[in-house]
């Protein structure tokens, strides 16, 4: 608990999702038995970073598949409106 409360003072707000993914995500890359408060911190900074990041693109990523649907979708209604319009024209 400790240890968290120390991280989120250094980085700042961090919701615990966030700070336990960080951890982990520490936890499995240093191996080394010594390890400086410093190296530490850059790396967990480093980490906290990254996942920012990778969220960030996920988030963009998702952002533009919708898109891409809804402009299928509005290539859809276009054709659609364009085959009405032509019935339409042999109707007449």
């Amino acid at each position: 608990m400790e240890a968290n409360h120390k991280m989120t003072r250094v980085i700042g707000y961090v919701d615990a999702e966030t700070l336990k993914a960080v951890r982990l995500r520490v936890q499995e890359r240093i191996r080394a038995p010594k390890v400086s408060m410093a190296q530490l911190l850059k790396f967990v900074f480093a980490e906290y970073a990254l996942l920012e990041l990778e969220r960030s693109v996920e988030e963009k990523i998702e952002h533009l598949r919708r898109l891409s649907e809804e402009q299928q979708l509005l290539e859809g209604i276009a054709e659609a409106e364009a085959s009405i319009a032509g019935a339409t024209a042999r109707l007449r």
